[in-house]
């Protein structure tokens, strides 16, 4: 399913509702995803299997290429760090209005501007 369709069709409702029960104690946000979780107090860093899964999963991001079927559905790399999705190429001034209006719960929460896709 092309992004836009998801955007317009789909909703997290369920997420926001789990957000109004209770506040996370940490945000782990994709665009800070190494430094917050580094931010996490009661994860053991000294550890090698820790400091091993970190480089793995989110430095390097092994499974970037994951839940895709071919170079034609691969995700737009960002510029500066092939690890990561180009997520903000893929919204328009529509899709994110689309977006905002239903889930604004998610944007207050976790502190995200309606704009800060275009940041």
């Amino acid at each position: 399913m092309p992004f836009a369709d998801f955007a317009k069709e789909k909703s997290l409702q369920d997420f926001s509702d789990g957000l109004k029960i209770k506040k996370p104690d940490y945000i782990i946000r994709y665009e800070h995803l190494q430094l917050d979780v580094y931010n996490i107090p009661f994860i053991d860093y000294t550890q090698e299997a820790v400091l091993t899964e970190i480089k793995n999963n989110i430095v390097l991001n092994n499974y970037k290429d994951s839940g895709t079927d071919g170079p034609e559905s691969y995700l737009k790399r960002d510029k500066t760090n092939n690890a990561y999705a180009d997520w903000k190429s893929y919204y328009t001034q529509e899709l994110a209005d689309i977006v905002y209006s239903k889930h604004k719960d998610q944007f207050a929460i976790l502190g995200y501007d309606k704009e800060s896709w275009k940041v």
